[in-house]
């Protein structure tokens, strides 16, 4: 017997939002793989700061329950990068593999094949990880260590946007 899988086709697209009124499409966590790309259905807790595509998402509350605010949570904990703007308590789609443009800190210089980890300053940007550079104390080598590449950096960051064009590997 020859069995064959059948594509999934979804009902929204990737950029698609629902409000707590309208009710989640999926489950939490469900996984989606589009044109090499991996995406998470999640949503979106409490929290000031919004959801801006290219920013990163936090863990807040339960496995698929997620911030803009690293202050809400750790920064260590980045969970994904959003796709687009999601009301608190809506739900959407956020990144966790595939090349994507990101928000910077706007405070380093980042060059292509740099590491990059969350910056809880940044309000959801990212910054390179400083491993090696002349003055970086210990602590400052563990703290990048403790939070975790998110994105390697596929080109030189633009300076004047504070983006720079990325491969993540949260997932």
């Amino acid at each position: 017997m020859v069995q064959t899988a059948l594509a999934l086709v979804y009902a929204d697209l990737v950029a698609d939002v629902k409000t707590s009124t309208d009710g989640k499409l999926y489950p939490l966590g469900t996984k989606r793989e589009e044109d090499g790309k991996i995406y998470r259905y999640v949503e979106k807790g409490a929290g000031a700061t919004a959801a801006v595509n290219g920013k990163l998402a936090y863990h807040q509350d339960g496995d698929f329950k997620v911030t803009a605010t690293a202050a809400d949570t750790d920064d260590g904990l980045v969970a994904g990068v959003w796709m687009s703007v999601i009301a608190a308590s809506g739900f959407g789609w956020i990144m966790v593999r595939g090349r994507k443009t990101l928000t910077t800190s706007g405070v380093d210089d980042i060059i292509k094949g740099d590491a990059l980890i969350g910056d809880a300053a940044a309000a959801g940007g990212v910054r390179r990880a400083v491993l090696t550079v002349a003055g970086t104390t210990g602590a400052e080598v563990r703290a990048a260590l403790d939070m975790g590449i998110v994105a390697r950096a596929l080109a030189d960051d633009v300076d004047a946007a504070d983006t720079v064009d990325a491969y993540v590997v949260i997932e």
